[in-house]
């Protein structure tokens, strides 16, 4: 089957697991333990969430159909991180999802960095 990229994105999306279990740790009389504390009085508050980061790329397929193929993403990100941060988490998901295009669906590595410099990447909020 011959696939045609047509587009790649990544997608922030609301993780449903919402696993907090690591701000629930007792640390010991820590200025760390006050600090997690904080956080997860932040969290209980609405003041961030955890998200889940993955890329998409959309190919078309040898009869004409749209086919969506995505990273296995990073989830339980807190969503008030950095923007570096996420765009380091972006970026790393553009890339497992370039290798997997290429080993898994014999895309041309050059074709996909063409199509991320023509169109660039977008971000999708679900």
């Amino acid at each position: 089957m011959t696939l045609t990229l047509e587009r790649i994105y990544t997608v922030n999306a609301y993780d449903e697991v919402q696993d907090i279990s690591y701000l629930e740790q007792d640390l010991g009389n820590t200025k760390d333990n006050e600090l997690q504390k904080k956080r997860l009085e932040e969290y209980h508050n609405g003041y961030f969430e955890l998200i889940g980061i993955y890329a998409v790329a959309e190919v078309l397929t040898s009869d004409n159909q749209i086919q969506k193929i995505e990273s296995t993403g990073l989830w339980g990100i807190e969503s008030d991180s950095g923007e570096e941060y996420l765009d380091t988490i972006r970026k790393e998901q553009i890339d497992e999802l370039t290798d997997m295009l290429v080993k898994d669906f014999n895309i041309n590595k050059a074709d996909i960095q063409e199509t991320i410099e023509v169109m660039g990447t977008e971000e999708v909020r679900v």
